[in-house]
């Protein structure tokens, strides 16, 4: 009820509630909107980029809140405008963490951690796969169930691969022919 709503607003000094993290198809969403037309309570959905193929066949929409000093005494306007989906290949990302920024960033997260050694990157993606993979186990056993039509209880690289696109990232382009070899043993 956009009465409660403006009522909590009033009592704690607040324009608009702003809440963060629940996915909307286009960004933001507009949740409750005042009599004389003013955003009450606005849903942004703030983690851009998430790979197409995790949920999200072409990438997702998010949305920013933008807020610009106003002079004092000056009416802060509140908008929403939703942008388009901005997705870059995972391969090509490596500029938002360059030569320079790398080692500081590094050495700042092993002080905020209180680490001296942590684990590369490449571990930390192959231990994400890992989890991806535990997580839907259950339906990875019914999708070897469902194929193994001679119950060999063994699965071809190829067998595995469609597995893996069926059940933990359907893109086509995720590479997980490269990855193969890692969560499988001989």
């Amino acid at each position: 009820d956009a009465s409660v709503t403006q009522a909590f607003l009033k009592v704690n000094g607040l324009r608009c509630l702003v809440r963060s993290h629940e996915k909307q198809d286009h960004g933001s969403s507009v949740v409750q909107k005042g009599s004389d037309g003013r955003l009450l309570a606005v849903t942004v959905f703030s983690a851009s980029n998430y790979p197409s193929g995790a949920g999200e066949p072409g990438g997702n929409k998010a949305g920013v809140v933008v807020v610009q000093e106003v002079a004092s005494g000056e009416e802060r306007s509140l908008a929403v405008i939703n942008s388009v989906a901005w997705r870059e290949p995972y391969m090509e990302m490596s500029h938002w963490a360059g030569p320079r920024m790398r080692p500081a960033f590094c050495e700042l997260s092993r002080q905020a951690n209180g680490s001296t050694k942590r684990p590369s990157a490449r571990v930390q993606a192959l231990q994400q796969m890992w989890l991806l993979i535990y997580c839907v186990r259950p339906a990875l056993l019914k999708y070897f169930n469902t194929h193994d039509k001679e119950m060999r209880g063994k699965a071809t690289l190829e067998e595995w691969i469609s597995a893996m696109r069926a059940c933990v990232i359907p893109d086509e382009d995720f590479p997980w022919e490269r990855l193969a070899r890692h969560p499988v043993q001989p």
